[in-house]
């Protein structure tokens, strides 16, 4: 039976039933506060009335903003956690392919020998060889589907950086900024836009707010010199870039690449929780 009356900003409502009243409470239209009037005239406070699930209350505009901020600071957090996981597992993996290839090339190993060769069938040799093989192919396996995972969570990352950025400071887009790296020579030139450009519009954006905070633009230099120097290596011959030199620089490389997203990931932090 509709037997019941409510208030909305002054307004009386009704009637309705006891079942929409339910209703009403759970969707946030009435109140703890909400007057309600039985048909008899009897008032009360929605809070005293057994039985009302009340929805939460809606948070005002600066509420909102603090938990987007919160929510997105931890999102740049995990991302960048990901990567540098992914990316210190990359390198653990390829110093283990290497060193099993230097104990293949410098171990005596029976299976090289000539005089195993020739009591062997051709049969025995493909299974002995495939498993002496097995566990570089793991290896390389494992270390590709991680470096995948890596890349994937890094591009999330400089994208939101760059997302970041205002618009009337950004000297590029977010999907400019990642997606062009992957074109060949030209992300020779691209990386000073993509990664130098996101510490200087960052810093910019620091002093257009008066936040007293800046990010290293040095490191996003040195990241730069480090790009362009592994794209001219890649054009001469393995031969004449011994492994373990690559190795060394792909090393220094992802040192660099972690500080400097440490960086700019800690500015984009600050540049949230202080620029509300």
């Amino acid at each position: 039976m509709a037997n019941y009356y409510y208030d909305e900003r002054g307004i009386k409502r009704g009637p309705v039933d006891r079942q929409q009243i339910r209703e009403l409470a759970e969707s946030g239209i009435i109140k703890p506060d909400t007057l309600i009037e039985a048909a008899s005239g009897i008032r009360v406070i929605a809070n005293n009335v057994s039985g009302l699930n009340f929805a939460p209350p809606s948070l005002n505009f600066s509420q909102r903003t603090a938990a987007y901020s919160e929510t997105l600071c931890n999102t740049l957090n995990t991302y960048f956690m990901v990567m540098c996981i992914t990316l210190i597992m990359v390198m653990c993996i390829t110093l283990s392919i290497l060193i099993f290839i230097s104990s293949i090339l410098v171990l005596p190993l029976p299976l090289l020998d000539p005089t195993t060769l020739n009591d062997m069938s051709k049969e025995e040799v493909e299974k002995a060889f495939a498993a002496a093989m097995l566990p570089f192919l793991l290896l390389g396996g494992i270390g590709f589907i991680v470096s995948i995972v890596s890349m994937v969570f890094w591009g999330m990352l400089h994208y939101q950086l760059w997302k970041l950025i205002p618009n009337d400071i950004a000297r590029t887009t977010p999907g400019k900024a990642v997606g062009f790296l992957f074109i060949p020579v030209f992300n020779c030139y691209w990386c000073f836009v993509s990664y130098l450009g996101l510490s200087q519009n960052m810093n910019e954006a620091f002093r257009r707010r008066k936040i007293q905070y800046w990010v290293s633009e040095g490191l996003a230099l040195t990241l730069c010199i480090l790009v362009v120097i592994g794209c001219f290596a890649g054009l001469f011959p393995v031969a004449l870039f011994p492994a373990i030199i690559g190795y060394v620089f792909a090393l220094l490389y992802s040192i660099v690449f972690i500080l400097y997203y440490k960086s700019v990931k800690d500015g984009a932090i600050v540049l949230l929780k202080q620029g509300q």
